[in-house]
């Protein structure tokens, strides 16, 4: 049985709490017509007079917990507009030379390409996309994103794995919003990291990777991050043995009172 949405954004906020999370976790639903966007959403070109790539769209509601809606119009980026079917002809990016600036060859070029390719969901899938912060669920998304520092997107995908599912990484150097989309295409968890236009366009931080994963799997993540707690501890528990000092370094309570003891004799004498 589907969860409420109001029972999706409850785990959403158990796992930001539980991992001390900076920014909201991130439902993303692709829409069929532009005219499904639902009214609160915020456009960028309408509400901010600038367009957005589909990375800095995620960005914007992850931190400020704006819903936004984002159509071509509204996008900065062909890149993750192919990745999410929202262009005619994703050959493009090919056939443009734009993946040529990544590669240092041809053949290296139509590798890359056809990495994308195979990540990308066809033309037409959406006209529109719809990023809901967790708590502000409007439909039921597609999957649900989730940015952290490397160890707590670690400790999330552990306690996927921690059900027997396995996450499957996910980074081809371009796109990485292309993680989202192959994540709705094959129905599994993954994770990546920022690509270059993700750091450089989109803004994300250096020291983030984030996961997504199907909504269903929400309440699996606010289980499993502290079923995982014995075995993998968040955040990490600081180690209880005496650390150790070389000789010549006399920082210790013993040195002091060695120290003492010898002025002690120097008094006598």
């Amino acid at each position: 049985m589907a969860l409420s949405l109001e029972r999706l954004a409850e785990h959403a906020r158990e796992i930001r709490s539980y991992l001390g999370l900076r920014t909201y976790l991130v439902g993303v639903k692709l829409l069929a017509r532009e005219e499904d966007l639902p009214a609160k959403a915020r456009r960028p070109l309408r509400h901010f007079g600038s367009r957005l790539p589909a990375c800095r769209a995620l960005n914007v509601a992850r931190t400020y917990g704006w819903v936004i809606g984002q159509t071509l119009e509204d996008t900065f980026c062909v890149l993750g507009a192919a990745a999410f079917g929202m262009i005619e002809r994703p050959d493009y990016l090919l056939a443009s030379g734009l993946i040529g600036h990544h590669a240092r060859d041809e053949e290296a070029e139509r590798a890359l390409w056809e990495a994308l390719r195979a990540r990308f969901l066809e033309p037409g899938a959406c006209e529109a996309l719809l990023f809901m912060p967790a708590h502000r669920l409007l439909a039921e998304p597609d999957v649900v994103v989730a940015y952290g520092t490397p160890t707590q997107v670690a400790v999330l995908l552990k306690a996927i794995a921690w059900s027997g599912l396995v996450p499957e990484a996910q980074f081809v150097s371009i796109a990485s919003c292309s993680a989202i989309s192959y994540a709705i295409k094959h129905g599994k968890p993954t994770f990546t990291l920022p690509c270059a236009g993700e750091r450089l366009l989109g803004l994300s931080e250096e020291d983030e990777a984030w996961a997504v994963f199907p909504p269903e799997l929400l309440p699996v993540v606010a289980e499993g991050v502290k079923a995982v707690r014995k075995i993998f501890p968040y955040p990490p528990i600081k180690p209880l043995a005496e650390p150790s000092a070389p000789d010549w370094y006399p920082m210790k309570p013993e040195d002091y009172r060695a120290w003492l003891e010898g002025q002690a004799r120097k008094g006598l004498k």
